[in-house]
């Protein structure tokens, strides 16, 4: 998780932040799952949840104008998180 901590690496991850969440998750051995929100907002904005199957397990939450932007955005949180959470 050496590339959240370095600030060239992490800005490198929010390029593609779902690609870079998968490989902190099979060198740190967890699942992600990804889950759509049908609904959308009242500013017709779309929603996504995150789930980590880290100890505990972990929920961040994502939202955008289509649903892959709310995925993408969900799992750019959940790196923010991971960051802040491993200093």
């Amino acid at each position: 998780m050496a590339g959240l901590h370095n600030s060239a690496s992490f800005e490198a991850a929010q390029e593609d932040p779902e690609e870079f969440l998968d490989k902190i998750s099979t060198e740190q051995d967890f699942f992600v799952t990804y889950v759509d929100v049908e609904e959308k907002s009242k500013d017709d904005k779309n929603h996504c949840f995150v789930q980590l199957s880290t100890n505990p397990v972990t929920v961040c939450f994502g939202i955008g104008q289509s649903p892959n932007q709310a995925k993408l955005n969900s799992a750019a949180n959940a790196l923010q998180y991971l960051r802040i959470m491993t200093k």
